[in-house]
């Protein structure tokens, strides 16, 4: 049988954009849906939806790309000792 060993977590979600955040409301039961802000939903038949929110996001930068940067470093700097990686340089 395998193993597998957590060693560390950066998370960004709709219920917490840390992992304090996030182990917080998960065991609030915090649910994470609610009416999509980011953009206009006119023309869709929906207008809710599960959304990351509180999050700085400048013109043309990549959401994705910034929830990722934002994990990762979450990640190594509360879990240095997983590799000498510099979170400023992903």
């Amino acid at each position: 049988m395998n193993r597998v060993f957590i060693t560390g977590a950066g998370v960004v979600s709709p219920i917490g954009n840390n992992l304090d955040e996030f182990m917080e409301g998960t065991a609030q039961g915090r649910k994470g849906i609610g009416r999509l802000s980011n953009f206009e939903t006119e023309h869709f038949p929906l207008n809710f939806a599960a959304e990351v929110k509180d999050i700085e996001i400048s013109s043309g930068e990549d959401r994705k790309q910034v929830f990722i940067q934002q994990a990762m470093k979450e990640l190594f700097e509360n879990y240095p000792q997983i590799c000498g990686y510099d979170p400023e340089n992903i």
